[in-house]
């Protein structure tokens, strides 16, 4: 398989949960099939779109720090006006940042954009001018005028409408094996300026949660489960139709798109487990609850993002999260195709794993385990040792996978049908 030989040639593998090294293929994202688990520092509720964008910012910007942290929470972004195109270029080329950002972990991801999200203008902002610097940007870039290319860096518009919807697909689908709980946070915004001048903004949230055992205050079900035991994926987007992001377009049309979509999934126990409650006394046994909240200007009259994405989007199924939990796990040793091993990651005997796609999964009783033995061939004289990689090397994988050149061959097809700025809808194979 050329992109698995490709990893092993620079010594590189996955390992999902814990250590993530990511491997650049020809455009391709990395293969991650798998979700990391985190602790989470701020309830789901106190994001976008449950919260108010000044709730949001503010639980973010007071529970993190760090570079990027302290970089997105400056003051200058608390108030940004709907015609204030110097922040907007700020903040979108903030959002394309850690979207690129490969070293940004998932639940980081989030929280950054959310940051960016609750600071770019809407319907509800005010209208506020141009700075005297951005005005200046305006004067200068008269003589060299930055018209639409259509280009974003090599993607156009209609192939990154396309990623958003591959992006939202990835996130919502796929949740891991046990997890019967989750948060969707779902972020659309666009702007768009003609000859210089600001046209209607278009800004969508929708997000969901649904949790069968969201239990009360006395059994604090929140703090043991949502806290500690969380897998998060996040994709974060965005898109200028002009090459010369910083540049004020003139003449022609600018256009801007951003996109966050996230998920936050958990293990609810039910009611009874580890506990001395019953359901009697624990409150409702099931919260399903929606927030869409539309912060677009009435005068806008162009696509509607968020509602072409929900079209061609299956939201996760309550019965199927359910069903998916009561599956047996198949003894160690079983041969299976990777689509029938990818929930087994995270399951009683499986709570660390790695996942070879040349040969098939390896289970660890736990992440402290693989940290362990990989920081022991981490210590390694070998410059070229990577530790996970040789960890593995000598052991026969848990689950091994039957189907990897069946695989190999879906993996050439799509790249040939796919080539350039397209190759990423091959990265699920």
């Amino acid at each position: 398989m050329k992109f698995i030989n490709f990893l092993r040639s620079k010594k590189k593998i996955l390992l999902i949960v814990g250590i993530i090294i990511f491997a650049g293929i020809v455009g391709l994202y990395s293969y991650l099939p798998k979700f990391p688990t985190y602790e989470i520092s701020i309830d789901p509720t106190g994001l976008l779109p449950f919260a108010s964008h000044e709730q949001a910012r503010a639980n973010v910007c007071d529970a993190m720090k760090g570079q990027l942290f302290d970089e997105i929470c400056q003051g200058k972004f608390d108030i940004v006006g709907k015609s204030d195109t110097k922040k907007i270029n700020e903040l979108f080329l903030f959002i394309k940042k850690i979207g690129d950002d490969r070293e940004i972990s998932d639940y980081e991801k989030l929280l950054l954009s959310q940051a960016a999200f609750a600071s770019l203008p809407t319907k509800n902002s005010p209208l506020a001018q141009q700075s005297i610097f951005s005005s200046l940007l305006t004067f200068i870039s008269k003589k060299n005028t930055a018209y639409a290319s259509d280009d974003n860096f090599g993607m156009g518009r209609e192939s990154f409408i396309q990623m958003m919807s591959e992006d939202l697909r990835k996130v919502v689908g796929d949740i891991p094996k046990g997890d019967n709980a989750w948060v969707i946070n779902i972020m659309v915004s666009r702007y768009e300026w003609i000859n210089g001048e600001r046209q209607p903004i278009y800004s969508e949230k929708y997000g969901e949660i649904f949790d069968p055992y969201p239990g009360v205050f006395i059994e604090d079900k929140h703090g043991w489960e949502q806290r500690d035991l969380v897998h998060v994926s996040s994709r974060v987007g965005a898109y200028s139709s002009n090459k010369n992001t910083i540049t004020i377009i003139e003449e022609g049309v600018g256009e801007r798109i951003v996109y966050s979509f996230s998920i936050m999934s958990w293990h609810s126990k039910p009611y009874g487990t580890d506990s001395k409650l019953v359901l009697a006394e624990a409150g409702p046994s099931e919260r399903y609850s929606t927030s869409s909240h539309n912060f677009t200007e009435e005068e806008y009259e162009g696509d509607d993002l968020l509602f072409d994405l929900l079209k061609v989007v299956e939201m996760p199924s309550m019965e199927q999260s359910d069903e998916e939990q009561d599956k047996p796990v198949p003894p160690p040793g079983t041969p299976l195709t990777y689509s029938e091993a990818r929930f087994i990651g995270g399951t009683p005997g499986c709570e660390g794993w790695v996942d070879d796609p040349s040969s098939g999964l390896y289970c660890f009783d736990s992440f402290a385990q693989i940290e362990e033995l990989t920081n022991k061939n981490v210590e390694s004289d070998d410059e070229f040792k990577i530790g996970v990689l040789d960890l593995i090397e000598n052991m026969e994988p848990t689950y091994p996978y039957t189907d990897v050149e069946e695989r190999e061959k879906k993996w050439a097809e799509c790249i040939e049908q796919h080539p350039g700025e397209d190759s990423y809808l091959c990265e699920g194979i």
